[in-house]
């Protein structure tokens, strides 16, 4: 996992220990692995595989559960809210400003954005990032999902054989 701090990227790398369970700390960053719980300012993140969190940001990986000031973000059968923004992947279609990015059999609404993938709910006004395998940036986000990669605040967004850029959004989808 990269993370991108005031322009800055840091390679934070998961190590495995003595139980094969990976675990990382990265400026309040917890990442547990393998029914790992992490607790950062009141968080509790438990995970089958990944659980992250970064200043607001909760992502989390198959059968999660995470909170985050109010915030529950999961994946596969994951709700997702976040004053902030919901990104999914596979077969994507992506508008913005009322930007939907949606996904799969996936409904999108922004600025009360919801965004729904395989049975996704997400809400923006703030940005929750669910998916299988994640790497993610915050601030000047760049979120990776599967074959996706992201980029917000000026997002762009690829995933699959899908481009998408945001902030007078070009959208390149090849099919």
């Amino acid at each position: 996992m990269i993370l991108q701090v005031t322009g800055v990227r840091v390679l934070a790398k998961t190590n495995n220990d003595s139980t094969g369970n990976r675990r990382a700390l990265y400026n309040g960053i917890g990442i547990a692995n393998n029914l790992i719980g992490a607790l950062y300012n009141g968080i509790g993140i438990a995970n089958n595989l990944i659980g992250v969190l970064y200043n607001g940001i909760g992502i989390a990986n198959n059968l999660i559960g995470a909170l985050y000031n109010g915030i529950s973000i999961a994946n596969n059968l994951i709700e997702a809210q976040y004053n902030g923004i919901g990104i999914t992947n596979n077969l994507i279609e992506a508008l913005y400003n009322g930007v939907g990015i949606a996904n799969n059999l996936i409904e999108a609404l922004y600025n009360g954005i919801g965004i729904s993938n395989n049975l996704i709910e997400a809400q923006h006004n703030g940005i929750g990032i669910t998916n299988n395998l994640i790497e993610a940036l915050y601030n000047g986000i760049g979120i990776t999902i599967n074959l996706v990669g992201a980029l917000y605040n000026g997002i762009g967004i690829a995933n699959n054989l899908i481009g998408a850029l945001y902030n007078d959004i070009g959208i390149a989808k090849n099919i």
